[in-house]
């Protein structure tokens, strides 16, 4: 994609000649970027790829992660000793949340696959204050409703310690995540049951560091008009 009378610093291309997507970039400690997504195997089933680039966008490596099922990934983010967490999920049959842990070469160290009998899948994943990681995503198969907000907290060694659903008779989703001061997290997405409208709006959920909610809104939708 290119703005009218803008010129990129750099533009490349990577991939392969079936169906290949990024989802994901972070800046990297080395002034380089991680990139990863999806690419499509041998048997036309997806792999998750990971690649690192080099701050002119050169690749310095890649990697894909992958079954005889059908991976995705949707976000990735470097983690202090120079390695990197990547969440997404994993199709089979139904689809589960699905993490993985490597190492600064992109070696996988270990993989967590977390669901019920409905599907699930995370969308958003960070290292917290402790070392351990935290992931957001949606799930259907637990819950009040639909489909809720998830929410999993895991210790550095990808043992999970806890997870809380969020959401009413609809469906909610949860996007993206941070960690606050007080080491809990504040989650935003979208919501359905609170909406009161028939479409989804904004949804900000504030928790614990344990994951108990403390405070939560719904930010209405407003129209802008061009001035």
């Amino acid at each position: 994609m290119q703005l009218q009378g803008q010129s990129p610093l750099w533009t490349q291309q990577y991939g392969t000649p079936a169906y290949d997507a990024g989802f994901s970039v972070s800046k990297t400690f080395d002034g380089g970027f991680i990139v990863d997504g999806i690419t499509t195997n041998d048997n036309n089933t997806k792999d998750i790829l990971l690649i690192k680039l080099n701050a002119a966008g050169d690749t310095l490596w890649t990697h894909t992660y992958g079954s005889s099922y059908s991976e995705e990934s949707f976000a990735v983010a470097q983690c202090r000793d120079s390695g990197y967490i990547i969440a997404g999920l994993k199709a089979q049959g139904n689809t589960d949340m699905y993490i993985i842990r490597t190492n600064a070469q992109g070696t996988e160290l270990w993989n967590r696959t977390y669901g019920g009998a409905l599907n699930d899948g995370s969308y958003s994943i960070m290292q917290t204050y402790d070392s351990g990681f935290a992931v957001c995503g949606y799930t259907a198969s637990t819950g009040a409703g639909l489909k809720d907000m998830q929410l999993l907290k895991y210790d550095a060694n990808g043992n999970l310690l806890w997870q809380k659903t969020y959401g009413g008779a609809l469906d909610e989703t949860a996007y993206a995540l941070i960690q606050t001061a007080d080491s809990g997290f504040v989650l935003t997405g979208t919501t359905n049951s609170y909406s009161g409208n028939g479409n989804s709006d904004i949804y900000l959920l504030k928790t614990s560091s344990t994951g108990d909610t403390t405070c939560l809104g719904t930010l209405k939708t407003v129209s802008i008009s061009d001035k």
